[in-house]
């Protein structure tokens, strides 16, 4: 955590670095993740939110890692993340914002902890808690996929953009 360099007049009250995101002061709010980083990537524990397009153009991440302690997640919060092809979603998360997956052309699997009373996952793909409606399928995966039985509502964009779908 970087909070300033300990001079009273370099401390910045607004904002934290954490693994190189950048933060609200006291890490609830993940504001903004830096387009160069690559690979894995865990959000702080503590965060509440990921914010509005907190991802945008963060190209290089395979993989990222939503701590139970995250409620919220943004609109457009993974936007045009091209390499990203798994989310792990914690117990926390209840909202989902629209749009949170525009342009990520490579996931292949959303996985929901046991335990979150909202989401769930099924073989990756992302449902309600009780399996209800399908919130999204991903978008790189392939093959086969039936829909099961549980679902009365598919969610609008569900589907969108999945052509490996057989």
């Amino acid at each position: 955590v970087i909070r300033g360099s300990g001079m009273a007049s370099d401390v910045n009250t607004n904002f934290t670095s954490i693994n190189g995101a950048l933060y609200n002061f006291n890490g609830t709010n993940l504001i903004e993740c830096p387009p160069g980083i690559s690979g894995n990537f865990s959000v702080a524990d503590g965060t509440i939110t990921v914010e509005y397009r907190a991802f945008v153009t963060c190209s290089a991440l395979t993989s990222i890692t939503i701590p139970d302690s995250v409620t919220t997640i943004g609109q457009d919060a993974f936007v045009l993340c091209g390499s990203l092809n798994t989310i792990n979603i914690g117990t926390g998360v209840g909202s989902i914002g629209p749009g949170w997956l525009a342009y990520c052309g490579s996931i292949t699997a959303f996985n929901v902890a046991e335990g979150n009373t909202n989401y769930s996952s099924i073989d990756g793909v992302l449902y309600n808690e009780g399996a209800t409606t399908l919130i999204q399928y991903p978008v790189y995966k392939s093959g086969n996929f039936t829909v099961p039985s549980t679902v009365t509502t598919i969610d609008n964009g569900a589907l969108t953009y999945c052509t490996n779908l057989y």
